[in-house]
């Protein structure tokens, strides 16, 4: 049974990759991936890198990411009939007009909810419309873990007391070709052809438009739905590796709670505001918390550090000979290190690069080079000011805002 019902699932994912919109999908991911990585080169004056490989492993890992999510979405039972799709998608949109960080089917489902049970308005399943919001965040906690750091990009951004810092910002999305369920009634004297005999505790989110009928009349089909993931997060007191992790063990406990709050509505039709309530505030608490790691952490790429290397370049000699993030010169060619305005003066020379030594935590060692070039490869930590930054401060305000800005400064262009 498990086999027919995963084949099933395969060829359903199967028909969505050969669809024209599973690929413009792909065309947009992209583009993004394209858009960081010209970011990247114009910050710090690099030639750009290659996208092509980046972009293919998303693909892959939401195609990993979507069979994940299908199977919990057919052992749960959820009916793309039942959970108000539409109501979701323009509900988030609206949200979006108020605040960009809102547009999340958490805080979508949730508002949702409370209108149905409140006002009868739409008419959803709650438990299986909450069951879809945790099933779609425990993938992409899932796939954060996966690839969420997957070539992190440096920046230098303004922190606390107007001191640059330098950080990471890690920036990906996923194509997500999913199967859910669609429910309807068997036709008297019909004979459906492939019917699969499920064990008797499934669904575990019955359906509640079809009460009174009996599960003889009640038949399944699988659907393919084209969702998308996206991640971005901000590592300025944790490295991108350690805050992906967090994020990840975070986003991945909330949907596991959801989830099971969902099933029990579906058991408990009196408890069904539990879930409805925790989706949006369980969500926000998530993203405070996160905050508050960043607003009050210690930075750990800062100059007051030394000579600290941010990031190292893929074929450069920094890299090859195994030089991380994080690390501090404290000599070039046996010439004391112990400001960035060294390293900058030894850069300066153009001089062959022969001996590098290195601080790591507690362990000192050096880095011997069998290599002409003046180049390391490296990116350093910002001084502590005087150069360019990404402001990350003015990105999470209203659409309806910028737009009506837009709008405003346009006007008084024409007069």
């Amino acid at each position: 049974m498990a086999i027919q019902i995963l084949g099933l699932m395969m060829y359903e994912v199967l028909k969505l990759l050969v669809s024209p919109i599973f690929w413009l999908v792909a065309v947009v991911i992209g583009w993004q991936t394209n858009r960081m990585a010209k970011i990247k080169s114009h910050f710090f004056q690099l030639p750009k890198e290659k996208i092509l490989q980046k972009t293919l492993l998303n693909i892959l890992f939401g195609l990993l990411g979507g069979l994940c999510g299908s199977i919990l979405l057919v052992v749960l039972g959820v009916s793309v009939s039942e959970i108000g799709v539409e109501y979701l998608w323009i509900t988030a949109l609206l949200l979006l007009l108020i605040a960009q960080r809102l547009m999340c089917f958490a805080y979508a489902s949730g508002i949702i909810g409370l209108s149905e049970l409140i006002f009868g308005w739409p008419s959803v399943n709650i438990p299986q419309l909450i069951a879809l919001v945790a099933v779609l965040h425990l993938v992409e906690a899932i796939l954060i873990l996966l690839s969420g750091n997957l070539r992190a990009m440096p920046i230098y951004t303004m922190g606390r007391h107007n001191q640059l810092v330098g950080g990471f910002v890690m920036q990906n999305f996923w194509p997500l070709p999913l199967v859910a369920l669609a429910i309807g009634i068997a036709p008297p004297m019909a004979s459906i052809d492939s019917v699969i005999a499920m064990p008797n505790w499934w669904p575990l989110l019955p359906s509640q438009s079809l009460t009174g009928w009996t599960s003889v009349d009640v038949i399944y089909a699988m659907v393919p739905v084209l969702a998308a993931l996206g991640y971005s997060d901000l590592a300025l007191t944790v490295p991108p590796k350690a805050k992906v992790r967090q994020s990840a063990g975070w986003l991945l406990l909330y949907s596991t709670l959801l989830l099971l709050l969902a099933i029990l509505a579906a058991k408990l039709p009196v408890l069904t505001i539990l879930p409805v309530i925790f989706a949006p505030f369980g969500h926000e608490y998530l993203i405070r918390l996160g905050q508050k790691q960043e607003l009050k952490g210690d930075y750990l790429f800062s100059a007051q550090k030394g000579a600290m290397i941010l990031d190292t370049l893929k074929g450069y000699p920094a890299d090859e000979a195994g030089i991380k993030s994080g690390d501090i010169i404290t000599a070039i060619n046996g010439e004391p290190v112990t400001s960035l305005e060294d390293f900058f003066h030894w850069q300066e020379k153009h001089l062959p690069l022969q001996q590098i030594s290195l601080k790591r935590g507690d362990i000192t060692e050096t880095k011997s080079f069998a290599t002409n070039k003046t180049e390391l490869g490296i990116i350093m930590v910002p001084k502590s000011s005087g150069l360019h930054y990404l402001d990350f401060n003015n990105h999470h305000g209203s659409l309806l805002k910028q737009l009506l800005s837009q709008m405003k400064r346009r006007k008084n262009k024409a007069h």
